[in-house]
């Protein structure tokens, strides 16, 4: 795993707020509707990027050493959208939903609002090869490159996302 995967997954715990103190999509989110994201989304996007940093550490640590073994035959499956970012996607709902309930902040809501949430990462991945499949540079630095060109288009991604998100929670849930 390396290039592509691992900016999503960077990106992925960046912008959830896996780091304490620092939650982009909070304060984006507080931004554009003058308030803050609900508790259950602030502690479902901390468990969404905890969760992407110890799946791409796994990735790394384990799986990456096998593939080479094996002459690099499953290294290129984390370079491009293939099944493990769909397998990805329950797990990470799953770990959301456990996440909440640990916290008592699981209600029919904050699932529904979940199915939402846990698509991020999956647009995050599927922006972050896009961007990849089309970079042209050779250099020393694409990764860097890859980094920052994604980063800067994610944010108003995100700030759809948000949008849709903010709709939901006002329109459509109870």
């Amino acid at each position: 795993m390396d290039g592509a995967s691992t900016i999503a997954s960077l990106i992925i715990a960046l912008m959830s707020g896996s780091i304490p103190d620092f939650e982009p999509l909070n304060w984006l989110y507080n931004l554009l509707f003058s308030t803050s994201l609900p508790d259950y989304l602030i502690y479902g996007f901390t468990a969404i990027g905890l969760f992407s940093l110890f799946y791409s550490l796994t990735v790394v640590l384990i799986i990456t050493p096998i593939s080479c073994t094996l002459n690099g035959s499953l290294s290129t499956w984390f370079n491009k959208l293939s099944t493990e970012d769909l397998i990805f996607i329950p797990l990470v709902y799953t770990v959301y939903l456990a996440y909440l309930y640990h916290y008592d902040l699981l209600t029919p809501t904050a699932a529904s609002v979940g199915i939402l949430a846990v698509m991020l990462p999956f647009i995050y991945r599927l922006t972050v090869y896009t961007i990849d499949k089309h970079l042209r540079t050779d250099s020393c630095y694409r990764n860097l490159y890859l980094f920052f060109i994604s980063f800067i288009l994610l944010i108003p991604i995100s700030a759809l996302y948000l949008i849709i998100v903010h709709t939901v929670i006002t329109y459509v849930t109870p």
